[in-house]
C-alpha cells in the first residue's frame, strides 16, 4: 500500500467514523419525537399531501408558496415517496417516513460535502473541522434543521453541497458534478430562491466543461454527456408536464406570472444587512450593523488570504460563495420583510461553507505540525479520539427533542366527526365564504380524506395550497354520476356567536364542520349544480339572505 493510498484510507475512515457518530447520536437524541405516530397539520399537512399525490404519480409541482404558487418541481417528494414505500411495512408511519428519508438524504448530501473536502485538501484535520462548522452552527441554530420536512430547511444541504460540488468539479473532479447535479435539482425544485446560489454554480459547471472536456477520457465523456442529458430532463420535464396539463391554473404557470409582476420591497441596505446577520449566525453573534460589517470583511479576507493557491477548489469555492453573497442583496429585495428570516435561512449554508474554508486551510497547517511531532500511534489515537467526539458535540449540544406543535392527534378526531359517506365528494371552502376557515385545519382534514381515499376538491384559488390536482372544476368531469357533492366549511368554533345555529353542527377539538351551509350555496352551489347538475347531485338549498356568522 502506498503512502498516498494508506492516507485516503485514513481519511475515508474519518469520513466514515464522523457519519456513523453522528447519524447515531441524532437518532439517539431525538428518537422519542422521529418515531412517534401523529398526524401532520398547516404547512407539514400540505408537505404530507403532496407526497400522496407522488405515491400516484400524480404530482409534477414543488410546495406552496405563501406568495400563492408553487415552486418548480417535485423531486423531493417523490424521494419521500420511496422512503414511505420501503418504511411503511416495518410499522412506521408516514410522518416518521418522510422525516427518516429527510434526514437520509441530508447525510448522504452531508458524505458528498466531506469526501469532496477529504479529496481537495488531503487532510483530516480537514475534514473534522468542516464537518464541525457544517453540523454545529445548524444544529444549534435549529436543531430540527436535520430532518424537517418544511421547504426553507430541507433546501439548507442541497445549497451547500450544489456549491461544493460545482467548484470541485472545476478543479478537474468529475464526481463533483454529479453531486452538483443531484443537489441542484433538490435544491430549486423545492424552493426557487435558490436559484441565485445555483445559477453561478450552473455557470462555473459550463465554462469547467467547455475548458476541460477535451481533457476527459472517453468514459469520462460518456458518463458527462448522459448525466447532462438526464438532468436537462429532470430539469425541466416536471414544469412542462404542469403547464400541459393544468395551464394557467397550473401551479409553474402561477410561479411565472408572480415573478414577471414582482416588485422590489427592500431597499439594497436592508437587504445587505440581513445578509450580514445571516453570516455572523454560524458564530452565534448577534451584531450592530458596523461591527457585523467589520468581521464579514474579516472573515472575507481570512477566506481569501489563508489558502493554498494551488487549490482549485478552495479558489473557486470562495469566489462562488462571494458572489451568491452578492446577488443575495439583489435577490432579496424582492422578499417580504416577515418572510425573509426563513425564506433566505438556506444561506446559513453558504455562510458554513464561507467559514470552513479557511478553517480547513488552517487545520491542513495543523495536521502537518502534529504529524511530525507525534508518533504514528499517538496520532492515530488523537485522530479517533478527535473524530468520535466531534461527530457527537453538535448533537449533544443542539439538538433538544421537542415534539413538532403541527404533528399531532386531532386530524383523527376531526376526521371522526366528520363521519364520510360514501359516493359522496367533499369541497373544501374554508375562508372562500364569509366563514372565518382554518387553512391548517382544511389541510389536515384534506391529507386524511386522500389517505383514506375519499374525494375531496377545493376552489381554483385555493389550488396552490392543496395541489394542482385538487380543483372541483378537474374532478367533476371525472366522478361517475350520481356522486353527491357536500359544501364542507371548517371554522373555529370559538369564532361563532353562541346564538349562531352553526353551533349545533358537529365539531371536535375546536373545530365545526359545516356542511351546505346556505351562505356556502349562494357562492358556489347554485353555479356548479347550473354546469353539473344533471352528472351530479347537490344538496338542495333555498334562496335565502342568511349572512355569515
Amino acid at each position: 500500500m502506498t503512502v498516498t493510498t494508506q492516507k485516503n484510507s485514513h481519511i475515508l475512515t474519518v469520513v466514515l467514523l464522523l457519519v456513523v457518530g453522528f447519524a447515531c447520536a441524532y437518532l439517539w437524541q431525538s428518537w422519542s419525537v422521529l418515531s412517534v405516530h401523529c398526524y401532520e397539520t398547516g404547512d407539514y399537512a400540505a408537505n404530507a399531501l403532496q407526497v400522496e399525490h407522488a405515491l400516484d404519480f400524480e404530482e409534477t409541482s414543488g410546495p406552496y408558496s405563501r406568495y400563492k404558487f408553487r415552486h418548480p418541481g417535485p423531486t423531493i417528494f417523490y424521494l419521500r415517496a420511496i422512503g414511505e414505500n420501503i418504511l411503511s411495512p416495518f410499522g412506521f408511519s408516514p410522518f416518521t417516513s418522510h422525516v427518516l428519508t429527510q434526514f437520509v438524504i441530508n447525510l448522504l448530501l452531508l458524505v458528498g460535502i466531506l469526501l469532496i473536502i477529504a479529496r481537495h485538501f488531503q487532510s483530516s484535520f480537514a475534514v473534522l473541522t468542516s464537518f464541525f462548522l457544517f453540523t454545529w452552527p445548524l444544529t444549534m441554530g435549529v436543531s430540527e434543521v436535520w430532518s424537517n420536512t418544511w421547504g426553507p430547511f430541507v433546501v439548507v444541504l442541497p445549497v451547500v453541497a450544489a456549491l461544493v460540488g460545482a467548484a470541485s468539479f472545476s478543479a478537474g473532479n468529475v464526481p463533483g458534478l454529479y453531486l452538483f447535479f443531484v443537489s441542484s435539482l433538490l435544491a430549486v425544485h423545492t424552493h426557487v430562491g435558490t436559484a441565485v446560489v445555483v445559477l453561478p454554480a450552473l455557470l462555473l459547471i459550463l465554462f469547467a466543461l467547455v475548458k476541460r472536456y477535451r481533457m476527459l477520457s472517453q468514459r469520462e465523456q460518456k458518463h458527462v454527456r448522459f448525466t447532462s442529458i438526464f438532468y436537462v430532463i429532470f430539469a425541466f420535464l416536471p414544469a412542462l408536464l404542469n403547464l400541459l396539463l393544468y395551464g394557467k391554473q397550473g401551479g409553474f404557470y402561477r410561479l411565472l406570472s408572480f415573478f414577471l409582476r414582482r416588485s422590489g420591497e427592500h431597499s439594497s441596505g436592508e437587504a445587505l444587512l440581513f445578509l450580514m446577520n445571516r453570516f455572523m449566525a454560524p458564530l452565534g453573534l448577534e451584531l450592530s450593523p458596523t461591527y457585523a460589517g467589520g468581521l464579514l470583511l474579516a472573515l472575507a479576507f481570512c477566506m481569501f488570504v489563508a489558502s493554498d493557491l494551488n487549490n482549485f477548489f478552495a479558489r473557486a469555492a470562495r469566489w462562488l460563495v462571494l458572489v451568491v453573497f452578492v446577488l443575495g442583496i439583489f435577490s432579496l429585495r424582492r422578499v417580504t420583510g416577515e418572510l425573509m428570516p426563513y425564506l433566505a435561512y438556506f444561506y446559513s449554508g453558504v455562510a458554513c461553507l464561507g467559514l470552513a474554508l479557511p478553517f480547513a486551510w488552517g487545520a491542513q497547517r495543523c495536521e502537518a505540525l502534529l504529524k511530525r511531532q507525534l508518533a504514528p500511534f499517538a496520532w492515530k489515537t488523537v485522530l479517533v479520539l478527535l473524530t468520535l467526539g466531534v461527530s457527537c458535540a453538535p448533537v449533544f449540544w443542539g439538538v433538544r427533542a421537542a415534539a413538532n406543535p403541527l404533528c399531532n392527534e386531532r386530524p383523527k378526531f376531526w376526521y371522526d366527526a366528520l363521519d364520510p359517506q360514501p359516493q359522496t365528494l367533499y369541497v373544501l371552502t374554508m375562508g372562500e365564504t364569509g366563514l372565518r376557515g382554518a387553512w391548517d385545519v382544511a389541510l389536515a382534514v384534506g391529507l386524511e380524506l386522500k389517505r383514506e381515499r375519499v374525494p375531496f376538491c377545493v376552489p381554483s384559488r385555493l389550488r396552490y395550497l392543496f395541489g394542482d390536482r385538487s380543483g372541483c372544476s378537474l374532478l367533476f368531469d371525472e366522478l361517475a354520476p350520481g356522486t353527491h357533492v357536500s359544501f364542507l366549511n371548517l371554522v373555529r368554533t370559538k369564532s361563532l356567536p353562541q346564538e349562531s345555529p352553526y353551533r349545533a353542527h358537529p365539531s371536535a377539538k375546536g373545530i365545526t364542520f359545516i356542511q351546505n351551509a346556505p351562505v356556502v350555496w349562494k357562492r358556489w352551489g347554485k353555479r356548479w349544480e347550473a354546469r353539473w347538475g344533471e352528472k351530479l347531485h347537490f344538496a338542495h338549498q333555498p334562496e335565502t339572505k342568511e349572512a355569515a356568522p
